[in-house]
């Protein structure tokens, strides 16, 4: 971020004290030295076990499980990575090789997206999203998420400033994957048994097109770099592209033996390759789309992976495999797999994010944000929220005057908070929104008690 006004406080005045001046060089010199890519975390729905499980790449091990109730499936992370959304199910586990007839009545009352707080590690509420949803997407400028209610052909929108369903609309039969354009003007939702992707206005709820695609579309993905989308076709072996200016299908590229080759998950960094898992193929292909063949596969992987996430500089893919229960990491140029990872129960999907919190208490700070700067006190009364208490002080139930010579200006809402030292400052901003809502939180809870 190259605008200092949007990411410092209000600007130093000159002739700053050198005793602050010295706090002012520490604290950029601390914020700089801990602003190297942080080591990443791997977030993993857990449908039998009904859990998030927070999973350390590098290491090679579970950091820890968090209980979030019933059929965990989609899985999405906030975009400042305070919060880990997940998909909720009260309707009983069908699948392969399983009479569905036979199946007990699904029990709405576990029905929902579950909110879980990455560093608290815990469930902090669930929102209602409409009926057994499965997969979902977020829009970019993070107030909405849009859900896909498979055993109802619906499509949802949930309100995430009030925690509340927004809406829905009716799409085709057994709806999906979700994706959601990068203006968030659109939303589009493969639906596996009408074999087409439906297109719908963001703002209204209204269906715009309906896309053709291959046999059972699953899931989606919308390129960065052009007007081109893709989505996987599990009973066609292919990938329908599809073009996201005027709602056409524009060519199918092929993966393979249909029989044997089922593409399920679907990522990538940039859109020039494409990434596929193949289900009970246990592969993961790599695709380029502007030749439209697949230019590589990757053996081996694990049993029926399904849930795909890339790491951020694309070196890594992360695989969730649901009957062998692990996770598998792979290195993408030299096409190993480095290792898999035990999680137990039934892997389902999967997201990659720069860690933020571990259970021994370790603090990361995320490659994210702009400059970071102290400043001095102008000649003006500076005021910050909380009437000037330092956040950090209030998480602990603590007021903590502050005379705002340290402070940060939220980039989004302009708001000012003040610190009462540097430390204090270096802290909040390893994960400035999940210790924001906590210091409201509090800040009430004070407010009322006097």
């Amino acid at each position: 971020m190259s605008d200092t006004s949007s990411a410092c406080g209000r600007c130093a005045a000159p002739g700053a004290a050198v005793g602050l001046l010295a706090t002012s060089l520490l604290l950029v010199g601390a914020v700089a030295a801990r602003a190297t890519p942080a080591a990443e975390r791997l977030y993993v729905s857990d449908e039998t076990g009904g859990n998030v499980v927070i999973v350390d790449p590098e290491r090679q091990q579970v950091v820890a499980r968090i209980a979030v109730g019933k059929r965990p499936r989609g899985i999405q992370l906030s975009a400042d990575h305070s919060k880990v959304y997940v998909a909720l199910s009260g309707s009983p586990i069908g699948g392969p090789n399983v009479d569905e007839s036979k199946l007990p009545p699904p029990d709405r009352r576990y029905d929902g997206i579950g909110v879980v707080d990455v560093a608290a590690q815990k469930l902090l509420r669930t929102y209602q999203s409409g009926a057994d949803p499965e997969t979902f997407a977020l829009s970019h400028d993070g107030r909405m998420l849009y859900v896909s209610n498979e055993d109802t052909g619906h499509l949802s929108a949930v309100d995430l400033r009030s925690g509340t369903l927004r809406g829905t609309v009716a799409v085709g039969s057994e709806p999906e994957g979700v994706a959601v354009s990068a203006d968030d003007r659109t939303v589009y939702v493969t639906c596996e048994t009408s074999n087409s992707i439906y297109v719908v206005e963001a703002a209204s709820l209204k269906v715009l097109a309906q896309i053709p695609t291959g046999k059972r579309p699953r899931a989606i993905y919308l390129s960065s770099h052009d007007e081109r989308g893709y989505a996987t076709d599990e009973f066609a072996a292919a990938l329908t592209v599809f073009d996201t200016h005027d709602y056409k299908a524009l060519t199918s590229i092929a993966l393979g033996d249909p029989g044997v080759v089922r593409p399920m998950g679907i990522a990538s960094v940039d859109g020039r390759k494409l990434y596929v898992t193949t289900g009970r193929f246990a592969a993961l292909l790599e695709v380029d789309p502007q030749a439209g063949r697949v230019i590589r596969t990757v053996d081996k992987i694990g049993q029926r992976p399904w849930g795909l996430a890339m790491s951020r500089d694309g070196a890594k893919a992360y695989t969730a495999n649901g009957p062998s229960g692990d996770v598998s990491v792979i290195d993408v140029p030299s096409g190993r797999v480095e290792a898999r990872i035990q999680v137990g129960g039934s892997p389902w999907g999967i997201v990659a994010a720069p860690a933020t919190a571990l259970a021994d208490g370790q603090r990361e700070l995320p490659a994210e944000g702009g400059i970071w700067k102290a400043v001095v006190p102008p000649k003006e009364a500076m005021r910050g929220e909380f009437d000037s208490n330092d956040p950090i002080g209030l998480t602990a139930g603590v007021r903590i005057k502050a005379d705002c010579s340290i402070n940060w200006v939220d980039p989004d809402a302009g708001q000012l908070y003040c610190f009462s030292s540097a430390t204090s400052l270096v802290v909040f901003l390893e994960a400035p929104r999940s210790y924001l809502e906590r210091a409201r939180l509090q800040w009430q809870r004070l407010a009322a008690s006097g």
